[in-house]
């Protein structure tokens, strides 16, 4: 019976060793291939499609944004990488509430711009224009909740 725990926690070990390095390899995988290479090709793919769904007269909607998709993976992996504290119990709230912090400080903002240059757009050119002022308002509201609930908690 001492044997055979002995041979677990010695099993146990090599396990521990055996999937460490199995994630090391694969987050290097993924960091060096998929996101700096891989991305950058398929997304220039997309680019070309577009201006090739352009030429037949089609739209380039759909392949403009999976290149603007992929062309933004670098950057999220980075953003990500930095977010996430290492060696706390709470790392992933921590990178969640930062990646919160970013979309209502950052994003909602020029979303209301791009909103706002959407509407004058619109008018300019006899459109329907009321769904992009509903757009606006929700993210201004987000933008102004948030501040509101930061400086009501006093947090910086």
């Amino acid at each position: 019976m001492v044997q055979r725990t002995r041979f677990v926690g010695h099993a146990t070990g090599r396990f521990r060793c055996l999937a460490s390095s199995f994630w090391t390899q694969a987050n290097n995988f993924v960091s060096n291939l998929v996101i700096k290479h891989l991305a950058i090709a398929v997304g220039a793919w997309f680019l070309m499609r577009a201006v090739f769904n352009i030429a037949h007269g089609e739209s380039p909607i759909a392949s403009l944004l999976g290149c603007f998709a992929l062309l933004s993976l670098n950057s999220l992996y980075a953003l990500m990488q930095t977010y996430h504290t290492a060696g706390n119990a709470y790392a992933t709230s921590d990178m969640v509430m930062s990646l919160w912090q970013f979309a209502a400080s950052k994003l909602a903002p020029v979303a209301v711009g791009v909103c706002v240059m959407g509407i004058v757009w619109s008018v300019a050119h006899k459109r329907p224009w009321l769904h992009l002022a509903g757009s606006g308002f929700a993210f201004l509201c987000l933008f102004g909740l948030w501040a509101l609930t930061k400086s009501y908690l006093g947090l910086s």
